[in-house]
């Protein structure tokens, strides 16, 4: 039997509290686990099958960790470049990150529900052919919400990048698998850096958290705003041959919007250092903002206070008009203000289940601290506040 990591040690080894080390809140008991070992968190004896475990490593983990090792984290320049062939390694590394981290069988459940639901969405509608959910899942009667949690995680390890459109191909492919490849997919990257501030990332055993969630019953009413705003440029473009292409462009982003809504997903794999997914709008926004099109101020739709931190990537192509394994993307790390980095924590710490991991106590203690304060928060870190205060 193997003991399963659902955040994997390759990014728990960048959270030390010590060497091979880290810290702990459990969140439901209130306990407080000073320099655990790496090899003792975030883990569960039997959590996956023994073979998935390996799987796990073979098929994302040595790719990933390879890169965060040897090229992410050892950037020097604040520059990190990557083929797509790179990218795209990370990407499912990420899409396996959103799904392993927890079974919940409340969430595995109403996954399961998707397809069916969206089916009597489209038939209330009028819809008969969805541009936007056109796969048909392969259902398998009596399937526990564990099952088909496993499947789709197997359809993902079997897609040699992750993509949707590899998933598709397999015939024993979910829905959860195809749509959450399509979020990972429409996204790009970004890397924050919190190195220039006193304040360090946490990790949780979620994996990952999103803007437009934070606490009040999980508001998400800036999500809709990104979408009336590119129907809105799409609507200024005259119907004209010559310009059709331009207008199905904002059209097209607008559609992506059901699969990536949320203004970004952040992903920390080091106390200093996050990768995040941000939604493709921001693509749009950053390439057309100067041409009088009627996009919301950025500070009406992200609490992040830095707008350089959505600035797309470089994209340097081998051949012209083609997609190649050699192209390159060029990504600068973007060290944010104190006061965004303490705002990705207050997101992290409302998205979480039971266990908070942490390096150094002096550096989220003005995160914890903002937290307790925040209108409608889910959880109370009362508790671990005051231990680590009293441990100085």
């Amino acid at each position: 039997m193997i003991n399963s990591h659902f955040i994997p040690r390759l990014i728990l080894r960048h959270f030390p509290s010590k060497e091979g080390r880290i810290s702990l809140y459990d969140l439901k008991s209130g306990e407080t686990k000073l320099d655990v070992k790496i090899e003792d968190a975030f883990a569960i004896a039997d959590f996956y099958p023994d073979e998935m475990e390996k799987e796990f490593n073979r098929k994302t983990e040595g790719s990933f960790g390879n890169l965060l090792n040897n090229i992410i984290l050892k950037s020097q320049d604040k520059r990190i470049s990557l083929t797509r062939v790179q990218v795209n390694q990370i990407k499912k590394f990420l899409l396996l990150l959103i799904i392993r981290s927890m079974l919940q069988d409340k969430w595995i459940a109403e996954e399961m529900k998707f397809e069916s639901k969206m089916d009597e969405i489209h038939k209330m509608m009028g819809i008969k052919d969805s541009p936007l959910f056109p796969f048909k899942e392969k259902v398998i009667p009596g399937e526990s919400p564990r099952e088909y949690w496993l499947r789709s995680m197997e359809c993902i390890l079997a897609a040699p990048n992750g993509l949707p459109e590899e998933v598709e191909q397999n015939p024993d492919a979910t829905q959860m698998a195809w749509r959450w490849a399509w979020v990972v997919k429409s996204g790009y990257l970004g890397f924050w850096s919190s190195r220039k501030t006193n304040v360090d990332f946490l990790v949780t055993d979620i994996g990952m958290t999103s803007e437009s969630e934070m606490a009040v019953g999980k508001d998400m009413t800036l999500n809709p705003k990104k979408q009336m705003s590119l129907i809105r440029c799409a609507e200024l473009i005259p119907d004209e041959p010559m310009l059709r292409p331009y207008k199905e462009q904002f059209l097209q982003m607008a559609a992506r919007q059901a699969y990536l809504h949320e203004n970004f997903m952040e992903f920390p794999i080091s106390k200093d250092l996050m990768i995040v997914l941000i939604n493709p709008y921001y693509k749009v926004y950053e390439m057309n903002k100067g041409k009088g099109f009627p996009f919301p101020k950025l500070s009406e739709l992200t609490k992040i206070d830095d707008e350089a931190a959505f600035f797309p990537n470089d994209a340097q192509y081998a051949v012209p008009g083609e997609y190649r394994d050699d192209d390159l993307f060029v990504y600068e790390i973007k060290d944010l203000s104190e006061r965004s980095c303490v705002y990705l924590n207050l997101l992290t710490l409302d998205r979480i289940d039971t266990t908070l991991g942490f390096a150094n106590s002096n550096k989220i203690m003005s995160s914890l601290v903002s937290y307790q304060i925040v209108p409608g928060k889910l959880n109370d870190y009362s508790k671990l506040i005051s231990k680590l205060e009293g441990g100085r």
